[in-house]
């Protein structure tokens, strides 16, 4: 996975711990608002995801109000029994 402040993790115990650091810092105070979202099918059993997202109420390293930004979270999906599974995750900032 890799987070939208650029941390890159490789197992669910370091997505967890990035998470955690995010949400604690540049996320403490964000508000998320979904967009549009597209499914495409890759095969029986996978797929991938791009979900637009707002965010607002993010937070500096000085604590300052860093505004609104556009971001997009693009995940890689494969059928489980119980469920879809991500096996990749890429949060990215967007220009608009």
């Amino acid at each position: 996975m890799l987070t939208l402040t650029g941390l890159w993790c490789e197992d669910r115990k370091a997505i967890e711990a990035a998470l955690a650091r995010e949400f604690a810092g540049a996320l403490s105070r964000a508000r998320l608002v979904t967009g549009k979202a597209k499914l495409r099918m890759l095969g029986p059993g996978a797929a991938i995801v791009h979900q637009r997202f707002v965010l607002s109420g993010l937070v500096t390293a000085e604590g300052q109000d860093a505004g609104r930004m556009a971001a997009l979270l693009t995940a890689v999906l494969i059928a489980q029994p119980k469920g879809w599974l991500a096996i990749s995750a890429q949060f990215s900032a967007l220009d608009a």
